[in-house]
């Protein structure tokens, strides 16, 4: 399994920090859709990206609930 590599693994932690500031069950749903749907990928990239996107909601949480102190 290979987290963080490509370029576009920034993007998925981006999407996760974005997700949980707007919605993140839905956005959840439509990136493990997205990630499914692929089928270049093998199973461990899918996993990588996967906690790529986690990885983004982390600290989107952090964000919000440390840096705008809400709960």
């Amino acid at each position: 399994m290979k987290v963080f590599d490509d370029r576009y693994s920034i993007i998925h932690v981006f999407y996760g920090i974005i997700a949980y500031f707007i919605e993140p069950i839905t956005f959840t749903l439509l990136f493990l859709a997205y990630e499914l749907i692929e089928y270049s990928e093998s199973y461990d990239n899918i996993k990588g990206d996967i906690i790529e996107y986690i990885v983004g909601l982390v600290l989107g949480f952090l964000i919000k609930h440390f840096y705008f102190n809400t709960l």
